[in-house]
């Protein structure tokens, strides 16, 4: 296959790629043969009709136009492969006056994944930080458990007490003497804090106060208090019985042998939860620097890929589609971050490919292993992924994963922050914690 590569002034390539007739002739054949297994010709047995008769039977030309559907996207990888371009978004495909029994001629515009400007990260720095769990924090987290399990008793006569469940008779700011009498009152349950277990209230907008649920101690059932507009009246208390914490709730809650070792997981969970909390805002610091000290060109193809997937989560959230007008929204607000990501990952990637930190194929082997299908071979599986267009993306995916770990590591360590060729110590692809 013969392929020529042109720059464009758009900052594009042009592919003039042809495709040998004889391949053409064995695309066609396949087709064939995969055709006229599946398709009944009067006349004649099946898997039995020549190709002129099966060609006619289903359209002149049908069998031709369907190898050749099959055959382009195949010559258009082996064609950027062989280019040695790493493409983004869908190419432009024409071909170009095709006539049986010669080759293939296409016309492929492409727009090439592109290289970062890596400024100086030799000063990027963070400190060592460990992620100390406090033993109030145990017994707060060991407290939540209990009242999890805990039963909650009635109390008619009250008062509120910390730790209380209350049923409230709620109106919002403007509602009060608004509702008609057959109109049903808006109820909420609400754990009054300042007990252990129980957390401050969070106030989403136009959400009961925080300084109305604290100020329920005391109150009684009937009783009516105010606060920023909002206007409660008790309507039922609950008291929580909390089971004794002791070496029988370890083993009927978590399946522990004994109130110690429970112990100990809650504090490994507490602490597991805050080195990813860590973990995250040192990313961050990494990523703000990258993206301050280097120059990338992120193309439209790149951001627009980015805006589908964070689109696609709002998709998904919605059932599946969103109005029209919403998307359109949407996309002007999501806009700033889908170009954010495609530069951060362009800039990882370039620090990945200068660091050679691109994943082996023994890397990719545990991933492949995931999505065989039955009877499916390793090398199958990798070609089924490349015909999706997927395996590049992971490829892309697990490079910037290691290109961010190196960078954190090397910054933690006080070495030079990631800049390649520098001496601040050779990549060997093996991330630490980064914390």
């Amino acid at each position: 296959m013969k392929v020529t590569a042109t720059p464009r002034e758009d900052g594009r390539t042009l592919l003039e790629i042809e495709v040998e007739a004889e391949r053409v002739s064995q695309a066609v054949q396949a087709t064939y043969r995969r055709l006229v297994k599946k398709v009944s010709v009067p006349g004649f047995r099946p898997g039995k009709a020549p190709l002129p008769i099966l060609d006619r039977h289903l359209g002149k030309g049908y069998i031709e136009r369907q190898a050749l559907e099959e055959l382009v996207p195949h010559a258009y990888r082996e064609a950027v492969a062989q280019a040695g371009i790493d493409p983004v978004g869908r190419p432009e495909v024409s071909v170009k006056d095709y006539r049986q029994g010669e080759p293939l001629r296409l016309e492929v515009v492409v727009t090439a994944r592109p290289e970062a400007e890596i400024g100086d990260l030799s000063d990027i720095h963070l400190d060592p930080v460990e992620a100390e769990v406090e033993p109030a924090e145990v017994e707060e987290a060991l407290a939540r458990l209990r009242r999890q399990h805990s039963t909650l008793v009635a109390v008619p006569d009250g008062p509120v007490q910390p730790g209380d469940r209350v049923l409230l008779e709620w109106e919002p700011p403007g509602e009060a003497g608004a509702k008609g009498p057959d109109t049903r009152p808006t109820t909420r349950e609400v754990d009054v804090p300042g007990a252990p277990g129980v957390p401050e209230p969070a106030r989403p907008e136009g959400d009961l106060p925080a300084s109305l649920v604290r100020g329920l101690v005391g109150a009684v059932v009937g009783e009516t208090r105010e606060a920023e507009g909002h206007r409660v009246t008790v309507r039922e208390i609950k008291r929580p019985e909390l089971p004794e914490l002791n070496d029988d709730f370890a083993r009927e809650v978590g399946g522990f042998s004994s109130l110690q070792e429970m112990r100990q997981q809650v504090e490994n969970s507490l602490r597991g939860s805050k080195l990813d909390r860590i973990r995250r805002e040192r990313e961050t610091q990494i990523t703000d620097e990258l993206l301050r000290r280097c120059r990338v060109d992120v193309p439209e193809p790149l951001v627009e890929e980015e805006l589908e997937g964070l689109l696609g989560r709002y998709r998904h959230a919605a059932g599946g589609t969103l109005p029209a007008e919403a998307e359109a929204d949407l996309r002007v607000q999501l806009r700033p971050l889908a170009e954010r990501s495609a530069r951060l990952n362009i800039i990882l990637e370039t620090i990945a490919r200068r660091e050679g930190l691109f994943p082996t194929e023994q890397e990719m082997e545990p991933l492949l292993r995931k999505v065989l299908r039955e009877g499916e071979t390793l090398p199958q599986a990798r070609a089924r992924l490349e015909e999706m267009g997927v395996w590049r993306d992971l490829e892309l995916s697990m490079a910037r994963g290691k290109a961010l770990r190196v960078l954190m590591e090397r910054a933690t360590r006080g070495e030079s922050g990631g800049v390649p060729g520098t001496d601040g110590g050779g990549a060997d692809g093996q991330g630490g914690e980064g914390v």
